[in-house]
């Protein structure tokens, strides 16, 4: 083996394992500013109206499917806007039109 063979088998074994370090530096988590960007490809969560959860149109049970939560918990919620602003029944009315039903659950 030549010195020329030598010095390349030394090269490219300090190339392998700057690659190395470097490779090791891409494994550490993304930064959060990245993360959307890197989960772009999974579904998006969509509000519909529920068809499983529902008493008059479904709508607080897909406002409640929507945010994880006990659709009791939201109708409460929505009573106690109806009893104190009077907006409630307007709102429900107006959800009920704008919202789409869930096409998923029947």
């Amino acid at each position: 083996m030549g010195a020329y063979a030598q010095t390349r088998n030394t090269q490219e074994e300090t190339l392998a394992q700057e690659n190395y370090a470097e490779v090791k530096c891409r494994k550490q988590p993304l930064p959060k500013m990245f993360l959307g960007l890197a989960m772009s490809t999974t579904k998006k969560k969509r509000l519909y109206r529920s068809r499983k959860d529902r008493i008059l149109g479904g709508v607080c049970g897909g406002i409640a499917e929507y945010m994880d939560t006990d659709p009791s918990l939201i109708r409460l919620l929505w009573v106690l806007v109806c009893l104190f602003w009077g907006l409630g029944i307007i709102l429900y009315l107006a959800a009920w039109l704008i919202i789409p039903e869930n096409p998923e659950r029947k």
